[in-house]
């Protein structure tokens, strides 16, 4: 799909994909066996006139000869409606073939996934294991969280995903979790919890809980420090708000590590219906391995030249609630991996690109997603907001989000 100057996007999955066309071509061949069978019913009751008609001539009836032209048309009607039925089965049966095919390569789309997850969580697995022999990769647990200053120049107006990436790329290298409150119309608030990504590579843990041993623990499928002190910085700002426990929704948005993250915790029945999770936003990260829940609207961005959201050996599967956005970010022919291409501040033209997308409805799936994350974002007045993005300033008014940056980090024993 050509997404205006600047890029293209492949969009896949979500409202638009396969997965939804198959459930469309399921309720189209239903709608076709009802019709083939009205038109064989409405048939056999022309051919019951015709019939009648016939006696009436044979009976010689004062009204045989009116009929007569009637007969005639009578028969031409028949016989349409006794091709158009004929069509209507055949049409009905090569869309059922097409459904078994569609089937058939779905189940195996789902067994490979199955079986590259199944992969990708020995060998974390047993990196883990195989570390933590030497004293390196162990979690511990997550400290609490501790508010502090935000930086007014890493606070922005979020109008739309292109903003909320660009929000995203400001924290990155910052051992924090941002909690942004959007304050509804009916006095409720909608949530977007931020993540940013890995920003220690060694591999023995230590206080910083963005870093590899995150990376390892979650890929893994095991709960990770970094994890549930997302989940305690979202309580905290909820409480401080007086709206813990009343069911607001909430958008997760993360990079890289910040985006495994996101995925681990959609993919927590509990957790996703306790904090009424809605949306989720991944931006180059490796997340086909995770199954998130229905119930949550999920888009991931990915560069065809970032080696990073590739790391779990996993495409992401095609779900009516999961859409992955795909661009190529530009560059040399020759350099088909570029790490640079990575990093969180690349992503804010692929994000402008989708938000085109949605708010022009070129996309039908990334339509969906903005519509239904609507109570995230305030709309600029007198005009579009794709892709813009505004500072919000040292403060911000009754009405207008509120933002809370926490601290968080990590409790382990001491490094030897």
């Amino acid at each position: 799909m050509t997404a205006g100057a600047g890029g293209e996007l492949d969009v896949h999955g979500g409202l638009g994909g396969y997965s939804v066309a198959l459930e469309d071509l399921r309720t189209v061949l239903g709608r076709l066996l009802e019709d083939k069978a009205t038109v064989q019913g409405v048939s056999f009751a022309v051919r019951g006139l015709d019939l009648w008609s016939i006696a009436a001539l044979r009976h010689g009836l004062d009204i045989a000869g009116a009929l007569t032209q009637l007969e005639w048309a009578r028969r031409k009607l028949e016989e349409r409606l006794a091709g158009q039925s004929r069509g209507l089965w055949v049409f009905a049966k090569d869309t059922r073939v097409a459904i078994l095919r569609y089937e058939v390569a779905e189940e195996l789309s789902i067994a490979s996934v199955h079986a590259a997850r199944s992969a990708v969580y020995s060998m974390t697995r047993a990196a883990q294991l195989g570390a933590g022999v030497f004293g390196m990769l162990d979690d511990g647990v997550a400290a609490p969280v501790e508010l502090i200053p935000v930086d007014a120049e890493s606070r922005i107006q979020l109008w739309d995903m292109a903003s909320l990436v660009t929000s995203q790329s400001l924290l990155s290298g910052r051992p924090v979790v941002r909690v942004i409150e959007m304050p509804q119309p009916d006095g409720t608030s909608a949530w977007i919890v931020q993540i940013p990504g890995t920003q220690e590579w060694d591999p023995r843990a230590g206080e910083v809980a963005h870093d590899l041993t995150a990376d390892i623990q979650l890929m893994s499928l095991q709960q990770a420090a970094l994890a549930e002190a997302a989940v305690a910085a979202l309580r905290a700002a909820q409480e401080a708000s007086g709206r813990w426990g009343h069911g607001d929704p909430v958008l997760l948005s993360g990079h890289s590590l910040g985006g495994i993250v996101v995925m681990a915790i959609a993919s927590d029945p509990e957790l996703v219906e306790t904090l009424n999770i809605t949306h989720g936003l991944t931006m180059g990260s490796p997340v086909g391995i995770f199954d998130p829940s229905a119930d949550v609207q999920v888009v991931s961005l990915e560069h065809t030249r970032d080696p990073i959201h590739g790391l779990d050996l996993t495409p992401n599967p095609d779900r009516s609630n999961w859409t992955t956005v795909t661009r190529d970010p530009g560059g040399p022919p020759w350099k088909a991996i570029d790490v640079d291409s990575h990093g969180a501040i690349h992503y804010r033209e692929t994000a402008r690109l989708a938000a085109r997308a949605a708010e022009d409805g070129t996309d039908p799936s990334l339509a969906h997603w903005a519509a239904t994350a609507a109570p995230f974002f305030r709309r600029p007045t007198g005009g579009s907001g794709a892709g813009r993005q505004v500072p919000a300033g040292p403060s911000t008014g009754p009405g207008e989000q509120q933002v809370r940056d926490y601290r968080v980090r990590r409790v382990t024993e001491s490094r030897s």
